[in-house]
């Protein structure tokens, strides 16, 4: 519902100030005078980040392979599948635009037991319309997101209900990014949501079960609990990570907010990604849920400072080392974890920087005994993080603002170029269509403690495992933001990838015998 205006009777207009005078707006001001040190601090990074920007890698059509393959799971063994909802749905409640993923292991099923393991998705087929992380932010009234469960084994997909009174009663937005399941100590699965409303951003807790009334094994409802607010949370928050039912890592993509009324911090917000400035980071939340009417106690204390547009975050199966993607920087960070006292927020130490060929978005995690039974073990100290991301922004960007373009060099540098021998010079182009493709598609496998993942035996800080050039008239897959990988008990492995401006979901899967 989109909220009433009121007109002004002032007796004459103002001019508005692109600096309003109000303590916000200060401190905004006091970090301005930084921002020439920290343009020349990333010059390096901008010039370095030009060649990725001008000439984006050629991949395939679509290519697959699982992590910690020993084969080189050629396309011919695999099945590449897009999963899409019913047509009876309308345009506004279909699987598209997803966002996170997680592996899921319904609480109401025991550890033992041989179903599968399910893929959990957050989309928003009104993304075209409302994206605080890079826009457009047109109308955030327009439509809203929805929850998904995928049966990778079967090939189905069923939206999860909403048991919220806002979302029901159309008092309220709900355009969800990242999310994340815990296991509450009454043995009841716990959903967070990051929530980019019109005005605010917000984190909605839910319980996740199955929907009583529904013997479909797909069936879920996930019953709103609290919403979440804080000061810090008007930002850009992205990501989460659950360290345990009542408090989780959050990370926040910028420092400078794109839906800010100032025009200095949405003009802030560009530079901070064009050059790449370390600026955002990681908080640590804790919360206690709304009692007696109350709302919810909320804490948060920031972990990690000096991450450069800082996206996807990962747990270790132990819950000693969290990952955060870098998007900007192309880089996976490792942190170890020190739980100093149960009433302090965590310490995080940086021990290891991956760097990868692409913008990387969502993580997911493998544990050495989840290659093999599907199931994370606490005690696993290996572990492999499965990275997603964008391998041209420029592509990326044309599936998200509709843009058609296709450039060259001028006339007379090709010619010039042409004559002294520089055919690659003469000959560039970037050239895309948002008709065409959905934006490319890289996932990658890192395995941690550094371990060997090549079938020729040797250390590789990566591995990949999908790609595409995201044309789905060549059965691509495009906008690879997660991947999560699983395992059916006798029935082969596959992969969820979701894509961030496709219809769908793409899934990989062996060829069962006799397929």
């Amino acid at each position: 519902m989109r909220p009433q205006t009121s007109s002004s009777t002032a007796a004459s207009p103002s001019v508005p100030r692109l600096f309003p005078r109000t303590r916000s707006s200060q401190n905004l001001l006091r970090c301005a005078h930084f921002l020439p040190l920290l343009l020349f601090l990333s010059t390096t990074t901008f010039i370095r980040n030009l060649p990725f920007h001008l000439s984006p890698p050629s991949l395939p059509a679509q290519y697959a392979r699982f992590p910690s393959s020993a084969s080189s799971s050629s396309s011919a063994a695999l099945r590449h599948t897009t999963l899409h909802s019913s047509p009876s749905l309308s345009p506004a409640d279909r699987l598209a635009f997803c966002e996170d993923a997680l592996l899921f292991r319904p609480s109401s099923r025991p550890p033992t037991a041989s179903a599968p393991d399910l893929a959990l998705l957050s989309c928003d087929p009104s993304r075209r319309e409302w994206n605080t992380v890079m826009g457009p932010l047109a109308d955030p009234y327009a439509g809203g997101g929805g929850l998904w469960v995928v049966d990778p084994l079967e090939g189905k997909v069923r939206r999860v209900e909403m048991e919220w009174e806002e979302v029901r009663e159309g008092t309220g937005e709900f355009h969800p990014l990242g999310i994340e399941v815990e296991r509450t100590e009454e043995g009841e699965d716990r959903l967070f949501v990051v929530n980019h409303r019109a005005n605010r951003s917000t984190i909605e807790i839910f319980t996740l079960s199955r929907s009583p009334a529904n013997s479909d094994p797909l069936a879920f409802t996930a019953t709103h609990l609290a919403t979440l607010s804080h000061p810090s949370f008007t930002g850009a928050p992205n990501s989460l990570a659950a360290y345990s039912s009542n408090s989780f890592f959050l990370s926040h993509d910028h420092r400078f907010n794109r839906r800010s009324s100032l025009v200095f911090a949405r003009l802030a917000n560009a530079v901070e990604t064009i050059f790449a400035l370390p600026l955002s980071g990681v908080d640590f939340v804790r919360f206690d849920l709304p009692r007696h009417g109350q709302e919810a106690k909320v804490e948060v204390e920031r972990v990690i400072s000096g991450v450069a547009f800082a996206n996807g975050l990962a747990l270790s199966p132990a819950k000693d080392t969290l990952v955060v993607a870098s998007t900007t920087r192309r880089q996976l960070l490792f942190y170890r974890i020190d739980p100093a006292s149960p009433s302090a927020a965590p310490r995080l130490e940086l021990i290891r920087t991956v760097s990868l060929p692409f913008l990387v978005d969502n993580l997911s995690v493998l544990s050495s005994s989840s290659q093999t039974s599907g199931v994370h073990s606490p005690e696993d100290e290996t572990f492999v993080v499965v990275a997603a991301g964008h391998p041209s922004y420029l592509a990326l960007l044309s599936a998200a603002h509709r843009l058609s373009f296709d450039s060259g060099p001028p006339s007379p540098l090709a010619s010039l170029a042409a004559a002294v021998g520089l055919k690659r010079l003469a000959e560039w182009r970037l050239k895309y269509d948002w008709r065409e493709q959905d934006g490319g598609s890289w996932v990658v496998a890192v395995p941690h403690p550094l371990s060997s993942l090549s079938s020729r035996g040797q250390e590789e800080e990566w591995e990949t495992v999908f790609q595409s050039r995201g044309r789905p008239e060549e059965g691509g897959f495009g906008g690879s933001t997660t991947a999560v990988s699983g395992e059916g008990e006798g029935r082969g492995r596959w992969i969820v990838v979701t894509g961030l401006y496709a219809e769908g979901v793409r899934l990989v899967r062996e060829r069962e015998r006799g397929e």
